[in-house]
């Protein structure tokens, strides 16, 4: 005797689940396709990162290349500083000869004008002089 119904149980099983096995690896298939997709998305993100840093590092490049330039011209305005320095005090100096100069000038006009004194007073004693020889 056969049991029909048995085997026709059995083969709705295999069935069933031959047709699970089929979703569980289409499931697979969905989060394959899913993990795919998410490492496209690191790639991507990983040369966007690679990116960033590209352009921090240019960046940084121009900000030290700035700085080397600031740097140089604050040693230009120091070396200019150091230089007016040095014409200031030249210009101070040149002003103090000047006021020697001018100082030596006016011991020469007072010792002319003493001179010029003494001739006045040598001229009026040899009037005086004169006078008195006319008179005797």
């Amino acid at each position: 005797m056969h049991n029909y119904e048995g085997m026709i149980d059995s083969f709705a099983d295999d069935d069933n689940n031959f047709a699970n096995d089929n979703d569980s690896f289409a499931n697979d298939n969905d989060n394959f396709a899913n993990d795919n997709d998410n490492f496209a998305d690191d790639d991507n993100n990983f040369a966007n990162d690679n990116d960033g840093f590209a352009n921090d590092n240019d960046n940084l490049a121009n900000d030290n290349d700035k700085f080397a330039n600031d740097n140089d011209n604050f040693a230009n305005d120091n070396d200019n500083f150091a230089g007016d320095d040095n014409n200031f005090a030249n210009d101070n100096d040149g002003f103090a000869n000047d006021n020697d100069n001018l100082a030596n000038d006016n011991d020469k006009f007072a010792n002319d004008n003493d001179n010029l004194a003494n001739d006045n007073d040598n001229f009026a004693g040899d009037d005086n002089n004169f006078v008195q020889q006319l008179l005797l």
